[in-house]
Formats: structure tokens, C-alpha cells, sequence
């Protein structure tokens, strides 16, 4: 399995998926060899297989599972933020993770839904998430990354609704900041060109 969102946005892009990985890797002239190969040597291609077998045991739950597999996708996380998350913060974490909806596709949420199930400014359990995430990172001095990994976490928790995000991706969505880009991503899946 591999984020088809993230294999369009590149395919799209013309840019291919070794180049994002390996700037010195091999390109070839065919985006879909390139992007095989990508996902065959790639140890992230494992990340959606290992949250759905954490998801089956504990869904509403981090667990070390998930740190491990948003490792393989290359970022890093202290080991005082994993102590929290794993221990203290899991209370606080799963309340609002048991709040969004396991199953729902990001592709059927209504413009009247969106904002009770994803608006940011702390409206939604999603956005409460994100942001206790990233203040949890940043209070335990995660070096960098800290939207990154808020972000991985919330996607391999809720997979079809929540996807994931980072630089290159708003870039591609021409999103400077991190608060519009749950919407942008909701109108592209809704409304697509």
C-alpha cells in the first residue's frame, strides 16, 4: 500500500519519487518505474501496513508501533516526547483520537461537517490533537519536525481522513503556513480539477 495522494502530487508535479528521497538516485524516463522503484526500496512503504496492525489492536491509542513506523519515514522524535506520548499523554491523546472517526474517507466529508471533524484553530479534536502534539513536541525539545510529526502520527491513526502533510506537499498545494492545509487537502479530494 502507498499514499496515492502523495504518488499524484508527484507524478503531477513531473518531479519523481527518487529524487525526493535520494537527490543522487537514478532517474529514469518513466515516472511509474521511478516511483516502483521508490516504493520498493523505500522503508517507508512499510508505514501504512505497520499503523493498520497498531490501528487493529489500538485504535484509539499511540503506541510504540506507530513511533516506529513514522521512523521509517524519517523522522525523529525524543525520547522524552515518546516517554509522554506512551505514558502521560496517552490519556489526553486517545480522548480526542476515540472523537475522529476511524473508517471515514476525507473524500465524503461535507463542507458542513469539515469543520466539527478537522477545523483548525483548536475547533475540532483533530486540530486539539495537532496542536497538543506539537506543544508536547516543542516542550520536550523534539529538534525539528514538529508539524511533520504531529501530522504522520494523526494520518497513520486516520488514514483516509487525515492525510499526510509536509513541506513538499503545501508547497505543491502553494500553502505557505500549516493551518489551511487539512482544508486545501478537503477541497482537492471534494472538488477534484
Amino acid at each position: 500500500m502507498c499514499d496515492i495522494n502523495r504518488v499524484c502530487l508527484i507524478l503531477n508535479s513531473g518531479l519523481t519519487a527518487p529524487k525526493l528521497q535520494n537527490p543522487a538516485a537514478t532517474v529514469t524516463a518513466n515516472p511509474l518505474q521511478d516511483i516502483t522503484n521508490y516504493l520498493n526500496n523505500f522503508k517507508g512503504r512499510l508505514y501504512d501496513v505497520q499503523f493498520a496492525i497498531s490501528n487493529a489492536a489500538s485504535p484509539n491509542g499511540f503506541t510504540q508501533a506507530d513511533l516506529t513506523a513514522i521512523r521509517s519515514l524519517n523522522v525523529r522524535t525524543s525520547t522524552a516526547f515518546d516517554a509522554w506520548l506512551l505514558g502521560p499523554g496517552q490519556a489526553q491523546t486517545s480522548h480526542l483520537l476515540a472523537q475522529i472517526p476511524i473508517g471515514l474517507d476525507l473524500s465524503v466529508v461535507t463542507p458542513g461537517q469539515f469543520p466539527s471533524l478537522l477545523g483548525s484553530g483548536g475547533v475540532s479534536p483533530a486540530s486539539q490533537l495537532w496542536n497538543l502534539l506539537v506543544s508536547q513536541l516543542r516542550a520536550t525539545r523534539n529538534p525539528r519536525g514538529r508539524q511533520v510529526v504531529a501530522s504522520k502520527l494523526i494520518a497513520g491513526k486516520r488514514p483516509h481522513l487525515v492525510p499526510i502533510t509536509d513541506s513538499f506537499v503545501r508547497a505543491e498545494m502553494g500553502i505557505a503556513g500549516w493551518a489551511r492545509t487539512w482544508s486545501c487537502s478537503h477541497t482537492l479530494m471534494t472538488n477534484p480539477v
